[in-house]
């Protein structure tokens, strides 16, 4: 099958879409003839834009797609040395990452909204890892991947509920893992260094044309951030120890009759040291297993149609002990005489199967369509103070077209419709106009809107304090509570986004640049937060609603050079401007400037050398004005030589992440806060071999 190279205004043929992208949408290229297409890993941008998948559910060079969309290639992972997602993310025009300590990083796009990233959707091929416990959570998903499995990121900068339904909210991440067949053979990698850094992985994959596997197993320690302590006598420091280990399979067959079906199955477990720097808190450790199994398969109906199906299960158990113990406290004491252990643990269970059907009616016209089941369960009797099993399903419907009106004018419109056995109906429309009026250049105006489904902790949570001697509500004098830290009264409704976009996307293949372009307007309405509710004659409680508006708007970019070879360079910028009358902190919650710069650069012998900076403005984490973050920046440098190793293709490297020394990614001590963690300057030695 030839590869098909498209122009500004013409269209491609069937078989080139399908070729350069439409087989990827069943697993990041499950066919042979895929492996003729140069890797987004070292092509990059010097030649034809790349396929992107994430946006309508139809492959789509960049040019095409409604939307602002980042790629992170392989070489760029490998390069920058980052050893987690959250790490990339940090180059993605308005994106932050921070977490409460080391073991817990966490990504926002430009808003501080909340701790557990669950305003963003995150795929790993195709399948969501959105937790159904507690709030709603990302960030442990992901975790979930072994980088050197990873082939590329696909980050859509805006809401995607039209295509991805609920909590594509703000964004979507979708983490694309390599064919098995380009895996074939071994590789083995270390990272050893300062601050307890000891990772390891190991893969394996063998297989034929018709039938290719592949294990990896790995490893990921350190030992978090370093403790800073304002009052060492009264507070515990920080420990927050990371212990991730990950097992995954996958293969890819190509069946009878041009059919295609991709396996996975894999576990993780993350175990962490949690201490709390709150009152009292000993530090304490949390274990997240999961266990997920995915099956996709696609066929080929005709030259210009072909249908899949998506079938995906995920198991998670986490569990957390803790205890709150007040009687360390001064002036404490006298009114809770005893320790309070309070166990966070919980399971839950999320299991989906999507159809969807592609097709191309003509030179100039794409659609696909499709529907998905979907069921999820949570089960705590700390969330819940229950031994039952709460659970919501959903049921949607989706459609994309893409209509090429002229040469210069292409159209996607597009939506989705959802019904949550929770909280009823909710539809997600989009419409995009994309106009070349320069085979240089793309512009981009539309529209789109989105939801957030409440979690079923915001509906149906109910979270007491317990007595340890009693097993009951521990109360104060009085017969009052001591804390009903939540008791959601289910009145909890989705939150909503209305989001306006136009973009420039510049793409001078001569001298190997590609600028990005957006410039957004955001309504956010009824957006969830934790309200104390005074109750007369009883008890004061903490219920979920929707209490806050937000205007947010901003302009980004990123741009990408390569002025030579073996020279890469990527800028990345975005400023945002929050406007909230309900909740007024919100506005600070957001930096106003930030910015990323990388450069990759390949020098004589066999070395190569990174350099990378990024800047966070000023902002709060949490509300409150006085958990605020000042302005900080930080530099990695690696250096890496590739060599043989008996005969085996080798690479060792140097990293150094936070070359300007320790400092502060949270938030600063302060009264309400006097032990904040503090992220350390970090060196690490990276081995990797493969043969």
């Amino acid at each position: 099958m030839a590869t098909g190279k498209k122009k500004r205004g013409e269209v491609l043929s069937h078989a080139a879409w399908r070729q350069r992208g439409l087989a990827l949408l069943i697993g990041a290229g499950t066919s042979p003839a895929l492996a003729e297409i140069p890797p987004l890993a070292e092509g990059g941008y010097l030649g034809d834009l790349p396929v992107v998948l994430s946006v309508t559910r139809l492959a789509q060079s960049l040019a095409d797609t409604p939307g602002a969309v980042t790629i992170i290639d392989r070489d760029f992972i490998r390069r920058s040395g980052a050893r987690t997602v959250a790490e990339l993310l940090r180059f993605v025009p308005g994106f932050r990452i921070s977490g409460w300590n080391g073991a817990n990083a966490i990504a926002a796009y430009h808003a501080r909204l909340d701790e557990y990233g669950s305003r963003l959707q995150v795929f790993v091929d195709g399948r969501s890892v959105y937790s159904s416990l507690y709030l709603g959570d990302t960030h442990r998903g992901m975790a979930e991947v072994a980088m050197e499995d990873v082939e590329r990121i696909e980050i859509l900068r805006g809401s995607n509920s039209a295509a991805y339904g609920a909590n594509a909210f703000l964004g979507v991440i979708n983490i694309i893992t390599r064919n098995s067949a380009d895996t074939r053979g071994a590789l083995i990698s270390v990272n050893q260094g300062d601050h307890g850094i000891s990772d390891q992985t190991v893969r394996y994959g063998w297989g034929s044309e018709d039938a290719s596997y592949r294990i990896t197993a790995a490893r990921r320690s350190d030992s978090g951030y370093v403790s800073k302590q304002a009052y060492p006598a009264y507070y515990p420091p920080a420990s927050d120890d990371t212990r991730l280990s990950q097992f995954a399979f996958r293969g890819d067959l190509h069946l009878p009759q041009g059919d295609e079906l991709q396996l996975q199955f894999g576990s993780t477990r993350h175990q962490a040291d949690d201490g709390d720097s709150t009152v009292g808190n000993a530090p304490y450790s949390t274990l997240n297993e999961t266990t997920y199994v995915q099956a996709k398969w696609n066929r080929q109906m005709s030259s210009t149609s072909s249908v899949s199906l998506l079938a995906t299960f995920d198991d998670e158990r986490y569990s957390a002990y803790k205890v709150e113990d007040p009687t360390r406290i001064p002036g404490l004491a006298a009114l809770f005489p005893f320790p309070i252990p309070v166990d966070t643990g919980g399971k839950s269970q999320r299991s989906q199967i999507e159809f969807s059907h592609t097709q191309q009616q003509s030179d100039t016209l794409r659609t696909v369509w499709g529907a998905a089941w979907r069921r999820e369960s949570a089960q705590s009797r700390e969330l819940f103070f229950s031994d039952y099993v709460y659970s919501q399903t959903q049921h949607r419907i989706f459609g994309n077209l893409e209509w090429r009106l002229s040469p210069q004018w292409l159209l996607n419109a597009g939506g989705l419709s959802e019904h949550n056995s929770e909280v009823g109906e909710s539809l997600a429309p989009r419409i995009m106009l994309n106009y070349q009026p320069h085979p240089a250049h793309t512009l981009r105006i539309g529209a789109t809107k989105a939801t957030r489904t409440p979690s079923l902790f915001e509906l149906y949570g109910n979270s007491p304090m317990i007595n340890p001697q009693t097993g009951a509500p521990a109360m104060l004098p009085g017969g009052r509570p001591l804390d009903w830290k939540v008791r959601a009264t289910g009145g909890a409704r989705p939150e909503r986004i209305y989001s306006q976009e136009v973009g420039w996307l510049g793409d001078f293949r001569k001298q190997a640049l590609l600028i990005d372009v957006r410039a957004y307007k955001e309504q956010i309405r009824g957006l969830l937060t934790r309200r104390h509710l005074p109750l007369p004659n009883t008890y004061d409680i903490n219920d979920y609603v929707n209490a806050i508006d937000a205007d947010l708007q901003g302009l980004e970019y990123q741009v990408q050079w390569r002025p030579r070879a073996g020279t890469r360079l990527w800028f990345a910028q975005a400023f945002t401007s929050t406007r909230s009358d309900t909740q007024r902190d919100l506005q600070d919650g957001t930096p106003h400037n930030s910015y990323s710069a990388a450069w990759f650069q390949d020098l004589p012998a066999n070395w190569e050398f990174a350099l990378m900076y990024s800047h966070v403005g000023a902002a709060n984490w949490r509300w409150r004005p006085s958990q605020r973050l000042d302005a900080y920046g930080v530099t990695n440098l690696r250096l890496a030589r590739h060599f043989r190793l008996a005969g085996a293709r080798s690479e060792i490297a140097a990293t150094i992440q936070a070359l300007e020394g320790d400092h502060y990614e949270f938030i600063q001590p302060g009264v309400d806060d006097p032990v904040v963690p503090v992220v350390p300057r970090r060196a690490f030695l990276t081995l990797r071999t493969e043969f």
